[in-house]
């Protein structure tokens, strides 16, 4: 998939309609997840516009309207708001990062670091 810079990085509301699909099942956010995730870097496309929210939706077999509505739920919001504030205290600060136990590793070019600390645990 090709790299693109989106056209805005509003992402608050892309992000809790994945909060949703996960409500739906596993498959569901991973298949919404993807389209967004290609629709934002892939294509450049505004994660602010309700419509690619849209989109992304129906490409993960959901119902489009019912995932704009489940984005603006209050109980998604708080949850969207939640997991926010308990990534900040723990010190993320961008994407990709993965932490697993005490060690946090950001970015792909460090996915390596993270292997080698997951080969030593096992």
């Amino acid at each position: 998939m090709p790299f693109t810079t989106p056209n805005g990085l509003d992402t608050a509301r892309l992000n809790r309609g994945a909060l949703w699909a996960k409500t739906q099942s596993q498959d569901a956010e991973r298949r919404y997840f993807h389209a967004a995730y290609a629709a934002v870097w892939g294509r450049g496309d505004d994660p602010a516009d309700a419509e690619l929210l849209r989109a992304a939706a129906r490409e993960a077999g959901l119902s489009p309207e019912e995932c704009l509505r489940g984005a603006d739920a209050e109980p998604i919001r708080q949850a969207y708001e939640r997991e926010n504030r308990e990534a900040q205290a723990r010190g993320v600060f961008g994407v990709p990062i993965f932490i697993v136990d005490d060690q946090m590793c950001w970015g792909n070019d460090r996915l390596m670091f993270l292997e080698e600390y997951l080969q030593s645990q096992a």
